[in-house]
């Protein structure tokens, strides 16, 4: 009784993780007119597609002083660049 028990938990423990995990990149989705940019960080090889906020948290940016990457928009309603600075 008592595994049954703990295995019930950790099903439904799974279950609730795997529903967090999609509502969470459904919210962080962009939108269809959302400006998605191009981004490339100084310094670091290749790129990343995504809005100012997905870049923010991909490259852990969020301060108001130095640069820390820049975006060419690729889709969407939105200026031609954008920059995000470094967290300091």
């Amino acid at each position: 009784m008592k595994k049954t028990l703990t295995t019930a938990a950790v099903a439904i423990a799974l279950v609730t993780a795997g529903i967090g995990a999609y509502a969470t990149k459904v919210a962080h989705a962009p939108k269809t007119d959302d400006p998605v940019y191009r981004w490339t960080k100084t310094g670091q090889p290749g790129f990343f597609d995504g809005t100012l906020a997905n870049a923010q948290s991909e490259y852990n940016c969020l301060g108001e002083n130095v640069p820390c990457a820049q975006g060419s928009l690729i889709s969407g309603d939105g200026p031609e660049t954008a920059l995000i600075y470094e967290t300091e």
